[in-house]
């Protein structure tokens, strides 16, 4: 008997340790990486309202969410700046809708482009425009060395690559007001409307947007970019060029190439298109996103 009570007593103790071994296996088995997606209040690609965000963005996320299902997907609010950081510095950030340029190429996998929307334009007020003699366009270059007129700027934010380089020759002595924060446009619009800046670039179905959100009257106008010289803006889901990012970039790819040809995919960003420009949305999501020849990363 005195010899049996130590044996078993080593024998629990083993079996607890078994028990906890297997446990911690188990959990380490069961763990998923997790991939952050952050967002900001950018309709109609995200869209935030009554404490949750919809938009074509999120459709799209929907299906790569379904697919790579052996990752967890967490949702996170955050400016661009925060959200550009994040990618640059390695963090598991994934981020739906930027456009290509030279500096993110350094630091970023770029997928196959998941949107063709027609270009960034100029936004301004109407009665502005009209007094500066402006009626569908206007010239980019004109506007930056307008010393009487004020820009409005996201930080951290891009338009195409070409209008990039417009304003980065032109823009030094611009006058500028420049906001952060994940509720950068809705303000930039209503600085607009209170004429405390006179003109910013950006996307028009989501300036559209705001001005329901805001119920204003249409005191709004989008003027083509004189200079402009592509019909149509890519978007681009990107993630941190490392080794994780490479693989997440890859299992997106497989996704886009399987969901963009279908009709669903299609519907997502067809409610923000106004009827006279369907048929020609129809041909640049065919030509720049069905029929693209660009190789995957």
């Amino acid at each position: 008997m005195d010899r049996i009570a130590p044996f078993l007593s080593k024998l629990f103790k083993t079996s607890v340790l078994l028990f906890t071994l297997v446990g911690l296996f188990t959990d380490l088995v069961q763990a998923k990486d997790t991939i952050f997606w952050p967002y900001f209040d950018y309709p109609p690609l995200f869209i935030v309202e009554n404490g949750g965000v919809s938009g074509y963005g999120i459709d799209v996320l929907n299906l790569i969410k379904e697919e790579l299902t052996e990752y967890d997907h967490k949702l996170i609010s955050a400016a661009p700046k925060r959200i550009f950081e994040n990618m640059k510095f390695g963090k598991n950030y994934c981020a739906v809708g930027p456009s290509k340029t030279e500096e993110r190429e350094e630091y970023l996998y770029y997928s196959l482009p998941f949107r063709a929307v027609f270009p960034d334009m100029v936004i301004m007020r109407k009665q502005n425009a009209v007094n500066m003699g402006l009626t569908k366009e206007a010239s980019l270059k004109d506007l930056l060395l307008n010393k009487n007129l004020v820009m409005g700027h996201i930080n951290a934010t891009s338009s195409d690559s070409f209008a990039d380089g417009i304003i980065k020759k032109y823009g030094g002595s611009t006058r500028k007001e420049t906001l952060s924060g994940s509720d950068s446009i809705q303000n930039l619009v209503q600085m607009l409307h209170s004429k405390r800046i006179d003109w910013f670039i950006w996307d028009p179905a989501s300036i559209l947007f705001y001005e329901k959100r805001l119920e204003t009257s249409k005191e709004l106008t989008a003027l083509s970019v004189i200079e402009q010289n592509i019909p149509v803006a890519l978007g681009y889901i990107t993630c941190p060029k490392n080794d994780w990012g490479q693989i997440i970039i890859k299992r997106v790819n497989r996704v886009l190439i399987q969901e963009i040809p279908t009709e669903q995919y299609f519907n997502f960003f067809t409610p923000w298109v106004h009827d006279n420009q369907m048929e020609s949305f129809r041909s640049i999501f065919k030509k720049y996103l069905i029929d693209t020849k660009e190789s995957p990363q």
